[in-house]
């Protein structure tokens, strides 16, 4: 799906923005994101609506989220490098899960779960 984001950051345009990517998002679905391209805030409404599709919709996940970074030299392209920055939301399913469940130790669950190779 293509969207254009709102020039502003106002709080407006970013409910705007997450309506509209909720709008067309569907049960059943596995969704790739890319959050290359738009406003500094752009990141944090896709990531809230992927959030919205894993959660409130039927058999939907989310599949990958990507992103691209260019480094440029005197005006030209020098490198591309494409990023899977999937585990940023997977942290927030860690964290959902730590804040959900009957712990006596929160945060020594998020550690388990960051690094199950390792004791806490």
């Amino acid at each position: 799906m293509d969207l254009t984001t709102p020039e502003n950051q106002q709080r407006d345009g970013l409910l705007a923005l997450f309506e509209a990517l909720t709008d067309v998002m569907e049960s059943d679905a596995c969704y790739y994101a890319d959050a290359t391209f738009g406003t500094k805030t752009y990141p944090l409404v896709l990531s809230s609506a992927l959030h919205y599709a894993e959660k409130i919709l039927d058999d939907t996940e989310i599949c990958g989220i990507y992103y691209r970074e260019l480094t440029r030299e005197n005006g030209q392209v020098k490198n591309v490098r494409q990023y899977d920055i999937s585990t940023l939301f997977t942290l927030d399913g860690i964290i959902d899960m730590a804040a959900d469940a009957e712990l006596t130790d929160r945060k020594a669950f998020i550690k388990l779960m960051l690094h199950p190779d390792r004791e806490v």
